[in-house]
């Protein structure tokens, strides 16, 4: 069983299209944990990131802290 983030890369952006964590492996944060690796990874990359995902859009506006401010 896998838990992903999935994305596609940009040039300068960085767009997280679906999350998923198997139903036996749900209530563990693994889906925060993914999606804080992947906001990571953009703002190390200084890529924007594009919300594509439900999960993803609500963990962002919940965490607008953790998005690179565009330039």
């Amino acid at each position: 069983m896998l838990a992903v983030a999935e994305y596609v890369r940009g040039v300068d952006e960085l767009v997280l299209t679906r999350t998923f964590v198997p139903p036996a492996l749900r209530g563990r944060g693994l889906a925060e944990a993914l999606v804080r690796a992947a906001l990571d990874f953009a703002r190390t990359e200084r890529l924007r990131v594009i919300p594509a995902c439900s999960y993803v859009a609500a963990f962002v506006e919940r965490h607008p802290d953790l998005v690179a401010p565009s330039e």
